[in-house]
């Protein structure tokens, strides 16, 4: 990457051997590069890297908090977010449904397995109560039938039935 960076004319910025100058043109030329760097970074690092990328501006700063020890994410990090999961009372069940799937795809994207059984059971620990008779029912099936596909599609219909929201 650094090389890459290089080539292109960035590393001074990510390094910080290249500083913001104070002079208006020089001034919006540093910005433009700065900006460029961090949208290199940003496409090369891996999808479990990115939140080092989308809380940070400067490309100096994101470069350091992915090169520090215990600056990117692990992949027991991550599994560990995985299984402590919980869904707010307000969030949409699509929202909860993408936040899981996030983090799991974060956990294989880092050569981690996580199992569509383990996805539903995370998805199903922390609802309402109001949701204890669809899970109930869909825990009694039959483990080829209850896919995490079957169980999504459950979970937002259930949320749909309860709100009276139709489509």
């Amino acid at each position: 990457m650094e090389q890459y960076l290089t080539i292109n004319d960035l590393w001074d910025i990510v390094s910080g051997a290249e500083t913001e100058p104070v002079e208006p043109p020089k001034k919006a030329d540093f910005l433009r590069r700065q900006k460029s760097a961090r949208a290199h970074i940003a496409l090369h690092v891996s999808p479990s890297h990115l939140n080092a990328v989308r809380l940070e501006t400067d490309p100096k700063r994101i470069w350091e908090e992915l090169h520090r020890p215990g600056g990117y994410t692990t992949r027991l990090a991550l599994r560990r977010e995985l299984v402590n999961m919980r869904k707010d009372p307000g969030m949409p069940m699509w929202k909860w449904i993408a936040s899981v799937h996030n983090v799991a795809q974060q956990v294989k994207d880092l050569n981690g397995d996580v199992r569509d059984e383990e996805i539903m059971v995370i998805l199903t620990n922390s609802l309402p109560q109001s949701y204890a008779p669809l899970v109930n029912q869909l825990y009694a099936m039959e483990e080829s039938a209850c896919t995490l596909s079957h169980v999504v599609t459950c979970l937002i219909e259930e949320e749909r039935r309860q709100t009276g929201v139709t489509d």
